[in-house]
């Protein structure tokens, strides 16, 4: 084969697996697009739920686990309770006022602009959880895919700001598209928490006092 023959066969080659390429991340896009929709029809069922979970923290630098067991109560479409059970014995709030935490005597609120990156990510776990995740496609690159009986759906922060406190969110859900079975939220390469949901209510009576942080 001459050189020109050979420039040819090569430059074909490329275009042959650059179009694949493409090919294969529209067919993604498609698929997760379709998922996104499937979650959020299923959700549109959903006013409440309720779950206990276990909750491991992974630290790279001491190579231990530690782990926390606790209970989680959603109210769609925007208040969340993250209760961790003794010893930890920790409350956390999200609501459209803001973020909010207590523990024994302390007690602490700040607006979302005061709580900066760390309050976006407790507000994004409330959408992962039971809100609109198409919502968060302006920050989150979204990848959703079928495993099995179960949906995967991994977000990689597009912001820089929040890169720096999550590399990744992943959530799988069961066949129902509404019961979370476990979240992966990734902060860096070795350090991550994984949360195994058990015991998931929906549609449950919620107090709407216990949704909102005590008065001071």
């Amino acid at each position: 084969m001459n050189t020109s023959n050979s420039r040819r066969a090569f430059l074909l080659a490329v275009t042959w697996v650059a179009a694949q390429a493409t090919f294969v991340s529209q067919a993604s896009a498609d698929e997760t697009a379709k998922l996104l929709e499937e979650i959020a029809t299923a959700r549109g069922g959903v006013r409440t739920m309720r779950a206990s979970f276990e909750q491991v923290r992974r630290i790279g630098l001491l190579a231990t686990d530690v782990t926390s067991r606790g209970k989680v109560t959603l109210v769609r479409p925007d208040r969340l309770r993250w209760e961790l059970l003794p010893p930890d014995a920790m409350t956390y709030w999200v609501g459209p006022e803001g973020l909010s935490y207590a523990s024994g005597s302390a007690q602490a609120s700040a607006d979302r602009e005061t709580a900066g990156p760390m309050g976006r990510v407790l507000d994004d776990l409330l959408v992962f959880l039971g809100g609109d995740l198409g919502s968060l496609r302006a920050r989150y690159e979204l990848t959703a895919k079928r495993q099995g009986q179960e949906l995967r759906i991994e977000a990689r922060p597009r912001d820089e700001a929040l890169r720096k406190i999550v590399q990744s969110f992943e959530l799988v859900l069961a066949s129902d598209r509404v019961t979370p079975v476990r979240v992966v939220v990734r902060e860096t390469e070795k350090d991550f928490v994984r949360i195994r949901f058990s015991d998931v209510k929906h549609n449950v009576e919620v107090d709407a006092a216990s949704m909102r942080p005590p008065s001071r």
